[in-house]
């Protein structure tokens, strides 16, 4: 039997000319049908306590921007990240064994301090971060709590969760869904077992915690629009952004307009931080990002979610194509890389974070808001994908292929099938239909909006601010 070929980039010459980082070859995207092979540097992000994190990597550069294509180039690289990531070890084991965050009788300001400290650590993503600091909020309104963390019992975690629970909307009224409270829920409970087990300052047993904060119930099976709801919201949509120009209402360039997005929603089916991230193009090769692809007629979408990316033909999706091909012609794509954001990733709730050159995040919230109220119909954006999944499962554009659908939907084959792959009456002339937004029955309307905006004899109508 012959022997197996010894995996390269990592031998005994590299464990110890570079320990902790790894030279690979791997295939990325690179704005063609194939790709490109690169040279990748992978390491194990260092965590406190000399544990080891997420696996990061990135592409092999020289200081001009070069991709380097050997291994003796990529050498000095890895040994650079090498020495970087042990002077990071050293610093978070000094910070560590001087025992300022760990202490019994910390307040609640102090634990808040020192699990953000740990996120950081662990290199979570600003958006995971902003999701405690929001949750942890709501512990520090109820009126109720202890003095200290230590003083925090089992009867108090279930008073604190019934709080929650009964919070209601300043705006609507409304008390908070089942799916906000279980998350503002979770967060508080990973917080406080951060305290627990590290910082010794909460005495309830996990077990105690996890029954004082369980979420309350929630419905199995999602939400699927029908066809003249689909209609309804872009037609609210429409209406919305004619009377409240991109200019006046708030500094948001034209493509990123309340119709569009939604439309996006519809033909993609995206989660919302895929759609809040597209870009007109790669800002480097091999980067993880969802971005347009008209030369490979194609859209596709990366997910942090799963750390996989995922491809949607625009030969099912014309209406689509048309649409990002029109809002592809009114903006500046280079000084305004994102789809719906402009210079930096749109922003859907009112989130103020600022990104590079001092750019603050643009908000859709106030858009989506009155659509909702328009349109006369209950939704939410994450209802719109569980609608996209539902049709094309009932659906002949795939020809019953449900592997397809997971596929450019990002969802597992079982979780399709379980939850989305419900029966669901189309009309025949849907079901027969030959892209996505025939299938929602949403095509006429972004036909309908195109030629609102373009001329006679196809002269586009140039949407600049006035």
């Amino acid at each position: 039997m012959p022997r197996r070929e010894k995996p390269r980039g990592y031998n005994k010459s590299a464990h110890s000319d570079h320990p902790g980082v790894t030279i690979s070859e791997e295939w990325r995207a690179d704005g063609t049908r194939d790709g490109r092979k690169v040279l990748m540097l992978r390491w194990r992000e260092p965590l406190a306590r000399g544990k080891l994190g997420k696996r990061r990597g990135e592409v092999v550069k020289d200081k001009t921007g070069r991709l380097v294509t050997s291994r003796s180039e990529a050498r000095p690289y890895a040994v650079a990240k090498s020495e970087a990531l042990i002077i990071q070890r050293i610093e978070l084991a000094n910070e560590d064994s001087s025992g300022q965050n760990y202490s019994p009788e910390a307040t609640w300001e102090e634990l808040a301090a020192a699990h953000a400290k740990h996120l950081r650590h662990k290199g979570r993503r600003a958006k995971s971060r902003e999701g405690y600091k929001q949750s942890w909020r709501f512990l520090k309104r109820w009126k109720a709590r202890p003095a200290k963390p230590r003083e925090l019992t089992e009867h108090d975690l279930e008073r604190f969760a019934a709080f929650v629970g009964s919070r209601r909307n300043k705006r609507t009224g409304k008390r908070l869904s089942p799916a906000s409270v279980a998350s503002i829920l979770a967060h508080v409970k990973v917080r406080l077992g951060f305290g627990r087990r590290r910082m010794k300052c909460v005495r309830v047993e996990p077990e105690s915690m996890r029954e004082a904060l369980a979420p309350p119930k929630q419905s199995l099976q999602p939400k699927a629009l029908h066809a003249d709801k689909l209609r309804q919201i872009l037609e609210a949509a429409s209406e919305y952004d004619d009377a409240h120009p991109a200019s006046t209402t708030f500094p948001m360039h034209p493509a990123a307009n309340t119709f569009p997005l939604l439309a996006f929603f519809m033909a993609t089916g995206c989660r919302r931080g895929e759609a809040e991230a597209v870009r007109w193009k790669l800002s480097e090769p091999g980067a993880p990002e969802s971005w347009v692809d008209f030369e490979g007629d194609r859209l596709l979408i990366y997910s942090h979610k799963t750390s996989r990316d995922r491809v949607l033909p625009f030969e099912t999706r014309p209406m689509l194509r048309k649409l990002l091909r029109f809002l592809h012609d009114q903006a500046d794509t280079i000084a305004e890389p994102f789809v719906f954001g402009g210079a930096a990733p749109l922003a859907i709730n009112n989130r103020t974070e600022q990104h590079e050159q001092g750019v603050k995040a643009r908000s859709m919230k106030r858009a989506l808001r009155a659509v909702r109220q328009n349109s006369g119909a209950d939704w939410a954006l994450k209802d719109l994908r569980s609608t996209t999944a539902t049709h094309l499962c009932n659906a002949d554009l795939y020809r019953g292929n449900t592997y397809n659908v997971a596929s450019e939907m990002g969802h597992r084959h079982d979780v399709l099938l379980t939850r989305y792959a419900k029966p669901f009456a189309l009309p025949k002339d849907r079901a027969k239909a030959a892209s996505v937004e025939g299938a929602l029955g949403i095509a006429d309307a972004i036909a309908a909006w195109l030629k609102a905006r373009t001329g006679k004899e196809g002269r586009v109508i140039k949407m600049g601010r006035a």
